[in-house]
């Protein structure tokens, strides 16, 4: 048995217990190991009183899992992913699922996990922008603070071995790409850089065009070179389908699920809002850096420079 309360949800689903114990085996992971390292960043936790009292065992338990059972890992985790809350309140604070700016922009474009795991634990995770035509009503803080309050309710509540991202490109232009803020996409790396845990075993860059796939890869030499021999830029279905099980995708990505992209965006923003005391509480978890004893984690920067100064063939 595990330590902690599984969670279950439609709009997340999970392993069963006899495959949590599976994957927690693959890194000598205990239910006495489990309880002895909770308590050991508990005492760790105190000790640092810059950092919030996290009370949610389940947390910690995937925080191990996903830092593959080290608690080295687990506690620079901690450390950068709370310190980035204080760092960048713009996508950490005000997360009211209920907000109208949150639930807009999800209109516009989504970042949803789908529902099902793969046979071998894996979670996709999809990005499609819905209406072009509207990029002029697109808030990209709120959609990134959307995106985020995902990733942190999966630190909590999900158990997967790996992440399948997939970006649905079919309706981004250049057009789109510059309602970007080339400030906010150095935050954004380096949130995405150090702020979560999860493994990442695949992108997959769906349909773009030739422009954006120039694009991708010059901003593959930002990242390191294991991520970017993960990356796969793919165009059609049947390409999508070898790479993504038919049985967990949508419908209208000729997948066996009954529902389509939207409908799991809509059931997925049902379980935010089910949720929103959670995510209420949760946003004033951060470092208090009045009380760190210290310099807080370096992060590098990621590139520089303009978009402007990028000349594409």
């Amino acid at each position: 048995m595990t330590i902690t309360t599984s969670y279950n949800s439609k709009a997340l689903q999970q392993p069963c217990e006899d495959k949590i114990i599976e994957y927690h085996k693959e890194f000598q992971m205990s239910p006495e190991s489990i309880k002895n390292d909770i308590q050991a960043l508990r005492d760790w936790l105190i000790q640092n009183p810059h950092l919030p009292n996290i009370d949610d065992d389940g947390r910690l338990e995937r925080i191990l899992f996903y830092c593959k059972n080290s608690l080295e890992k687990s506690k620079r985790f901690i450390e950068k992913h709370y310190t980035l809350r204080s760092q960048y309140p713009e996508f950490f604070a005000h997360r009211d699922p209920t907000l109208s700016k949150l639930v807009d922009v999800e209109k516009i474009a989504t970042y949803v996990p789908l529902p099902k795991l793969t046979k071998t634990g894996q979670r996709v995770v999809l990005f499609k922008l819905y209406t072009p035509e509207n990029i002029g009503n697109f808030d990209p803080e709120a959609f990134c603070t959307r995106t985020f309050m995902t990733y942190d309710f999966r630190v909590s509540h999900d158990t997967a071995r790996t992440d399948i991202l997939v970006y649905d490109l079919s309706n981004v232009s250049m057009a789109v790409m510059g309602v970007m803020p080339l400030q906010m996409i150095k935050k954004l790396m380096s949130i995405g850089s150090n702020a979560f845990p999860f493994r990442i075993s695949s992108f997959v860059v769906y349909n773009s065009n030739k422009v954006l796939e120039n694009i991708i890869n010059i901003a593959k030499t930002f990242i390191p070179k294991k991520l970017t021999n993960r990356v796969q830029a793919i165009h059609g279905l049947d390409k999508l389908h070898e790479l993504v099980p038919k049985e967990i995708l949508p419908r209208d990505y000729e997948g066996d699920e009954a529902m389509t992209l939207e409908e799991m965006r809509d059931q997925w923003d049902e379980e935010l809002i089910r949720n929103r005391g959670w995510f209420i509480r949760e946003q004033d978890l951060k470092t208090d850096e009045h009380k760190r004893s210290g310099k807080p984690f370096e992060q590098k920067e990621t590139f520089e420079g303009s978009f402007r100064k990028i000349t594409l063939d």
